[in-house]
């Protein structure tokens, strides 16, 4: 009776197992918050997102604004990685774009695997910063496109917003968003 519902987290114990899609989008992590993102490390920073949460007594809505200038300011001397499920992929050759995301963001990033991503957030003991998103999907066929940045040291969020998109990757209005916040403007 003293039970406090706080999250659930579906995630295979053997990485060959598939993810069951019909269930993972009931979860918090695996599912609705982080659908293609997952790994140690990632799972690490997200269970230091509810223990910063529970700690503050409060609960941060995907779909609102939220930045922390001081973190921004930071990033702008640092690397921001991109795992490449967030990057279009090039029909063609079947790579990864890059060119769309650089003409937009002005400082330096590096593109990544998720698995790549998670060995540099379990290895480093300094705060490295990345992109990742939320899918949320509504009844109009759009789809709601979330994307935070997160410090790897602390498992903060140091970037949240959201755009609505029809695109299966990161959208060009929210990396704008991103980089005004960034230069204050």
């Amino acid at each position: 009776s003293n039970l406090i519902f706080v999250a659930t987290i579906n995630i295979p114990t053997n990485p060959e197992t598939k993810i069951d899609f019909k269930t993972a989008y009931s979860q918090d992590f695996m599912g609705k918050d982080y659908n293609i993102f997952y790994g140690p490390g990632i799972l690490k920073n997200y269970l230091q997102i509810i223990q910063s949460n529970l700690n503050q007594g409060s609960k941060k809505d995907n779909y609102s604004f939220y930045s922390n200038q001081k973190e921004l300011n930071n990033l702008k001397n640092k690397i921001l990685y991109v795992t490449e499920p967030l990057l279009k992929t090039n029909k063609e050759t079947g790579k990864r774009e890059t060119e769309a995301f650089s003409k937009i963001y002005p400082y330096e990033f590096k593109i990544v695997s998720v698995d790549d991503l998670n060995d540099l957030i379990l290895k480093n003991n300094e705060a490295i910063y990345y992109l990742t998103c939320t899918y949320f999907s509504s009844d109009f066929n759009n789809s709601i496109f979330v994307g935070s940045i997160i410090n790897s040291d602390i498992g903060e969020v140091i970037f949240n917003d959201y755009v609505t998109s029809l695109k299966f990757y990161f959208p060009d209005k929210l990396l704008k968003n991103l980089v005004k916040t960034m230069n204050n403007k």
